[in-house]
């Protein structure tokens, strides 16, 4: 009974909450049995009992009753079992009694005598994926008096070959590498992900193009029959990670540049205590003894244009924070050290941060991976251009500092 599945479900550990509905189709069969299946009129009494089951249900705690007129039920020896409901929403809420009946044969068309042509789009011509129809099977049938044969009684097996099996040679979070043997005729190779503009499939330096929706979510390539009469190797890649690709590498690129800044600085530091003591000088003391660097125009562009960077390519006030960082660690040698260390101990924490999600969390390798980080995306980025700046800072200073040397000698 529903009441006993409810306690199989409050017995079964789980981590989401569960809302269960008392469905159409469970409850015809559990009434009707084997009638039911033969889409048999539920009779007088079938309706009563259907009708106590389903106060029983929503009284033990069911969201309501659902139903639907999709033509894709199927009993579990794949006979379709077309059922409706022909009563209205208003009837259905006032829990009244629900006539049940099979749904109408399948719609026939009737022709008059001589030529008919069927056309469908071409799946080639570039049209909206709603518009798109792969024929695989037409039926005509007229019974001796003239009348239209049930559709179903002339939709046999088809003479259509049936369309090879694709087997996975090599498989990865974001691609895989498929061999199809030849096959009699065109075929649709499906890949059973979302669909989505993203996947790509090629068969060597030919691209079959963008995917089509196929069976209302899964992405197809229409396999012509010039390719498919022998054998080929189809190689499927999720093209939006090669952009997660480069920002890795990029990434590690600017982890060995923070070890090149860290370097740099002391070899600059040991550069200007050999700088004679009448060397000229940038820097200058405040009434309150800090000292200050007298920025020129060159510091500005610089904070300027690191910031207008961040601005153009993430977000306008990541710009405005390096930007104002760096006009700060130009004006400021004390916090040239802060700001040279900031990159540093912002991607550090973005790792400890998501070794931290990983061992409390674990998150499975998949497109959707960087979506689980996508707050740490703030800092990083700031890191970035503040190491940017750093290096631009620290390469002009040394361009001035080589400059007054040689001026001296």
């Amino acid at each position: 009974s529903f009441p006993d599945y409810l306690d199989a479900l409050e017995a079964t550990p789980r981590t989401i909450d569960i809302g269960t509905q008392i469905s159409h189709g469970a409850l015809r069969a559990y009434v009707m049995d084997q009638r039911g299946a033969d889409n048999e009129n539920a009779t007088a009494a079938d309706i009563e009992r259907m009708a106590a089951l389903t106060t029983e249900a929503m009284r033990a705690g069911a969201l309501g009753f659902s139903s639907s007129r999709t033509p894709v039920h199927i009993a579990l020896d794949g006979r379709p079992v077309p059922v409706v409901v022909d009563a209205s929403t208003h009837d259905m809420l006032a829990t009244k009694r629900l006539p049940m009946a099979p749904c109408p044969s399948e719609p026939t068309l009737q022709l008059r005598a001589g030529a008919h042509v069927l056309t469908a789009p071409d799946p080639d011509a570039g049209l909206p994926d709603a518009q798109v129809v792969a024929v695989d099977h037409v039926a005509l049938g007229s019974g001796a008096d003239g009348a239209a044969v049930d559709a179903r009684v002339l939709l046999g097996p088809s003479d259509r070959p049936a369309p090879p099996a694709a087997t996975a040679q090599a498989h990865g979070p974001d691609a895989m590498t498929v061999t199809v043997p030849a096959a009699r005729g065109d075929y649709w190779l499906v890949l059973g992900q979302s669909h989505n503009d993203g996947w790509h499939a090629t068969i060597g330096d030919r691209d079959l193009g963008p995917p089509v929706l196929v069976n209302g979510f899964a992405n197809g390539w229409r396999i012509p029959a010039a390719l498919a009469a022998k054998p080929v190797v189809v190689h499927l890649e999720w093209t939006p990670q090669r952009v997660v690709r480069i920002a890795l590498w990029l990434s590690a690129l600017a982890g060995l540049l923070c070890i090149g800044i860290v370097i740099i600085g002391r070899r600059r530091r040991a550069l200007v205590t050999s700088v004679a003591a009448d060397a000229p000088s940038v820097v200058e003391t405040s009434a309150t003894g800090a000292a200050r660097h007298t920025l020129t125009r060159a510091d500005i562009v610089v904070a300027l244009g690191v910031g207008g960077a961040a601005v153009v390519f993430v977000r306008p006030w990541i710009g405005l924070v390096v930007a104002a960082a760096t006009l700060l660690a130009a004006a400021r040698p004390t916090l040239r050290p802060p700001y040279r260390w900031a990159p540093v101990v912002l991607l550090g924490g973005v790792a400890a941060a998501m070794t931290l999600v990983q061992i409390a969390r674990p998150v499975a390798r998949s497109t959707e991976f960087a979506q689980h980080f996508s707050a740490l995306a703030a800092p990083t980025w700031i890191a970035v251009f503040l190491l940017l700046g750093e290096a631009v800072l620290a390469a002009r200073e040394l361009t001035l500092r080589s400059r007054d040397g040689d001026d001296k000698h």
